[in-house]
């Protein structure tokens, strides 16, 4: 442990901060075109926020089409390089709470905070640390077939580092090190920027929580429990007639994400896996929102590590080969009885029970779960690259989207993204078509979509432990 890196760690403080972390025709791509949003759907946009326009955005870009096509492509290759920074933050999670290459059990929150107290480096706290450290190095070295080992070994290759040698490891350990303690000081900054707006007002919260990451990598990780709150404000949905019984034939899910080491659960002795695009199918199914053999599901991501897990899945898929999700619960925490009941029934309207992969003690105490999806529902999926913050798919009025689900995804853009994001949201949904998301979205005068109303859903008695679902649409042409 380097003399740099303790002195670091020494300043974190906040252990609150640390928790708030193929040309087959069976691989079915989306056959609808991406397009850039062009000057003319983005001027509104552009008028409406034309005292704080993004410092990146030329002048001449705010009135010149050429100049603006050169803009949002220069933008599209700087939000995805973003997913690199993303991908580091995964792998500081995967050196805290990954078991699948050590025996050493997790470093929880009261021990980091610990080693960020000042404690001698002889506590068991430190001594977990630096073993978690060295087996990590040891685990990129010699991968095996661990997909996350061997991601993330190419990952720091690409940073210009080497296993062959002694001096190449330690060199390797050396950087493990040094991204947690930039991961832990970037989370202590968001928390801190988090909990001067929650002292203002609940709203001011929610709306800071939606913008708060605009300057942070953007990460592929995902969770079971978002799609919980997204079945709860559908079912209220259809209790107000918003949505009818049957209705839902076409869906959207942006950014659906990869389940690799979320820094809440920190799970990974199963393989990589996808969550959200079958928990949506799920919900409508159950609720009756769909009933028609005719969904689809179009899962729209910049990621190529997202999108070619889509493309593999679907075309197994298309052999026959189903798709098993794990659903492990964990044990420690005091779950609201509502969250526990979804995670029981969770797939029970598209999929049957399997049997569940056994983690290792170091995970601690996990209740389990396993889902076997058939191939029927698994090929409802329609794969598609899009960066919904300056594209959309270019579709016909019947082929537009019932509903669009995004969460946790605007989170990573400032408000005048959020609006541009909104202009290509409308030109993809039919006109009584829903928005649900978990982030707060510009609204106004000049804005294209217009907040319906909210739900709120909690899943455990942690602190702010639940997500508002906000549920939008096309404002009407009056």
């Amino acid at each position: 442990m380097t003399e740099r890196l303790r002195k670091n760690l020494l300043l974190l403080r906040s252990a609150a901060a640390i928790t708030v972390l193929m040309g087959s025709t069976l691989l079915a791509q989306s056959r609808d075109a991406a397009q850039y949003i062009s000057l003319a759907e983005a001027q509104p946009v552009i008028n409406a926020y034309q005292d704080k326009l993004p410092k990146s955005l030329p002048a001449q870009a705010t009135h010149d089409p050429g100049a603006w096509r050169q803009y949002v492509r220069q933008r599209d290759r700087e939000v995805r390089a973003r997913l690199r920074q993303g991908d580091l933050d995964t792998l500081a999670n995967l050196l805290l709470f990954g078991t699948s290459y050590t025996k050493q059990p997790v470093m929880t929150p009261a021990l980091l905070n610990e080693i960020s107290s000042g404690a001698s480096q002889q506590t068991v706290a430190w001594n977990r640390y630096r073993q978690r450290l060295h087996d990590l190095t040891a685990g990129l070295a010699s991968p095996g077939n661990n997909q996350r080992l061997i991601y993330m070994r190419s990952l720091v290759e690409n940073q210009g580092l080497h296993f062959q040698t002694a001096a190449n490891l330690d060199e390797v350990q050396r950087f493990l090190a040094a991204n947690l303690v930039r991961m832990l000081r970037d989370d202590q900054s968001f928390a801190a920027a988090l909990e001067t707006a929650r002292k203002a007002d609940a709203e001011g919260e929610f709306k800071a929580r939606s913008q708060v990451f605009e300057q942070r990598g953007i990460s592929l990780d995902t969770t079971l429990f978002p799609n919980f709150a997204i079945e709860e404000a559908l079912k209220q949905l259809k209790n107000r007639g918003v949505l009818q019984p049957g209705s839902v034939e076409r869906v959207a899910v942006i950014g659906p994400g990869l389940d690799v080491i979320n820094k809440d659960t920190g799970f990974d002795f199963y393989p990589e896996q996808t969550v959200q695009p079958f928990a949506v199918i799920d919900s409508l199914r159950r609720l009756g929102l769909a009933r028609s053999p005719q969904l689809t599901v179009t899962t729209v991501d910049i990621s190529v590590k997202v999108n070619s897990h889509m493309n593999f899945v679907r075309q197994q898929a298309g052999h026959g080969k189903s798709y098993t999700i794990q659903l492990p619960l964990r044990g420690d925490v005091h779950w609201t009885p509502e969250a526990v009941s979804y995670w029981q029934k969770f797939g029970s309207a598209i999929g049957k029970s399997a049997p569940s992969l056994t983690p290792r003690q170091e995970e601690g105490e996990v209740k389990l779960r396993a889902i076997r999806i058939p191939a029927s529902q698994i090929l409802r999926l329609r794969p598609a690259d899009l960066n919904v913050v300056l594209q959309h798919l270019l579709l016909p009025a019947d082929r537009r989207f019932d509903l669009i689900i995004g969460t946790n995804i605007f989170v990573y853009y400032g408000e005048f993204e959020q609006a541009l994001a909104q202009v290509n949201i409308a030109k993809m949904l039919k006109p009584n078509g829903v928005l649900l998301t978990n982030d707060v979205l510009p609204t106004g005068e000049n804005s294209v979509l217009e907040a319906i109303d909210f739900s709120t859903t909690i899943y455990s008695d942690r602190r702010a432990d639940g997500d508002r679902i906000v549920w939008m649409r096309a404002k009407k042409i009056r």
